[in-house]
């Protein structure tokens, strides 16, 4: 049917880059990545084409980068017990519209997780944490949208391991 099927290995100038398996064309099962330098990438696993399952990233150097769950070819945001909440202080925002190069400040909570547990990132712009552990300041910038990651690290000890929980677009004008 000329479509891949099986065990593939994939060089780059006689390096290996990549390996694991095609069924009927699609990426299947465990697949792991390396860079040229012969350290690990990415590791995971695909169902039908698509990163299902725990897929673990890794800089260069070998340090570990990020770890978390896929489902279905996108990263999977929720937990059925964890609720993000996000209040802008001292203004009300209509429609999720931000103004562009403006300065905001946000309360930031999940349901059952600890402050000290809290991440939270932006896309574009900056967040940064304020000395009371649940307030944030969010500077916009230039760009059309903004996406806020929030999640948490379940165990301190092990920061690269994060939950994500919510995941919400702004639009800028």
């Amino acid at each position: 049917s000329g479509k891949k099927q099986g065990p593939w290995k994939i060089y780059k100038d006689s390096i290996l880059i990549s390996e694991g398996s095609y069924v009927d064309g699609e990426p299947d099962g465990l697949w792991t990545y390396l860079y040229e330098n012969g350290q690990m990438k990415e590791e995971g696993n695909f169902d039908q084409g698509l990163k299902n399952g725990m897929w673990v990233e890794w800089y260069s150097d070998g340090g570990l980068m990020w770890k978390g769950e896929w489902k279905d070819g996108k990263r999977h945001v929720g937990n059925a017990d964890a609720k993000a909440e996000v209040t802008f202080i001292g203004q009300d925002l209509l429609d999720n519209v931000l103004t562009h190069e403006n300065t905001y400040r946000l309360r930031i909570r999940i349901t059952n997780i600890p402050v000290s547990n809290l991440f939270v990132e932006v896309n574009s712009g900056s967040i940064t944490r304020e000395a009371e552990s649940d307030h944030f300041i969010l500077n916009t910038s230039s760009d059309t949208i903004l996406t806020m990651t929030i999640g948490y690290m379940p165990d301190l000890e092990f920061k690269e391991f994060r939950n994500l929980v919510r995941e919400i677009d702004f639009r800028i004008r």
